[in-house]
């Protein structure tokens, strides 16, 4: 007992155990501060409001643990991550090897661009333009061997059908038009005429 600092003191490798069968100890073994549950049951830390994990100035969290609230988790003393009533927060990027649901996976976002990132290309969801866009070389395939693709190769737009059967738009009625959508090149009806236009005056 040191009484200069009002504290109990335990020498390097000098334990405190607790537990009949020395099921709990603490010591310094000279390089590391130890908490060692060696028996049955768990190892419980309780406390009545918030639990904090911090640095030794107690200047930095590294995990705060709420009564009734969320679990956080930081980064340099920044929150990164947190527990909700409704599931799991992540502020910043989730970078992960694998991904395995057994609910719904939803791609949330009213601003920034949902990213869909791959070896060359990659594809993306457009908040505010409200559009999904595949970049150019990004196919989207169809079919369980690919049979058919639609993408820009940079130079063309593309819808190559290389699998079994036919390629068939339906349609109530079929009209291929300039990109403006204001002439007329193609119109077809059902059960009437297929009109051929030459610029927008039809002609056969």
């Amino acid at each position: 007992w040191d009484k200069s600092d009002n504290a109990l003191e335990f020498a390097d490798n000098a334990k405190a155990v607790f537990g009949d069968g020395a099921d709990l100890q603490i010591y310094h073994d000279g390089s590391q501060s130890v908490i060692k549950d060696n028996g049955t049951g768990q190892l419980l830390i309780s406390g009545e409001n918030t639990i904090a994990l911090t640095n030794a100035g107690a200047t930095e969290n590294y995990a705060r643990f709420l009564n009734n609230g969320a679990v956080n988790l930081y980064y340099d003393n920044s929150k990164k991550a947190e527990t909700t009533s409704s599931g799991f927060d992540v502020t910043g990027t989730l970078t992960t090897s694998g991904l395995t649901t057994d609910g719904t996976v939803t791609f949330s976002s009213t601003s920034d661009n949902v990213n869909f990132t791959g070896a060359s290309s990659h594809a993306l969801w457009i908040p505010a333009s409200n559009a999904f866009r595949f970049n150019d070389n990004t196919k989207a395939l169809f079919g369980t061997g690919n049979d058919l693709e639609i993408y820009h190769n940079g130079t063309h737009s593309i819808i190559q059908d290389s699998g079994t059967g036919n390629l068939m738009l339906a349609s109530s009625a079929f009209q291929v038009t300039n990109v403006a959508i204001s002439e007329t090149m193609i119109y077809a009806l059902p059960d009437g005429a297929v009109n051929l236009y030459y610029d927008n005056s039809k002609k056969f």
